[in-house]
């Protein structure tokens, strides 16, 4: 599947579209089949290196919290 990594602190220029192996959802998780995503001005910061997203960039390993998408069939339902 397609990700978008942060190779470098260098702004926008730093976000690169790569190839990753599809996660496998936990059990409370439901798999999503993401159609677009943004990034908001929190994750912009993250990526030129600014004191505001140096402290998000500790505690997150993605970007990504704005995305529409279809949820993907699963074998079977967890119960929520």
């Amino acid at each position: 599947m397609k990700a978008v990594q942060l190779t470098r602190l260098n702004g926008l220029d730093s976000l690169k579209v790569v190839e990753v192996d599809r996660p496998k959802p936990q059990a409370h998780e439901l798999p999503i089949k993401v159609e677009a995503a943004g990034i908001n001005f929190a994750e912009l910061e993250m990526t030129k290196g600014s004191d505001v997203g140096r402290a998000r960039l500790q505690i997150l390993d993605h970007f990504g919290f704005f995305f529409t998408g279809l949820f993907r069939k699963r074998k079977a339902s967890p119960r929520l």
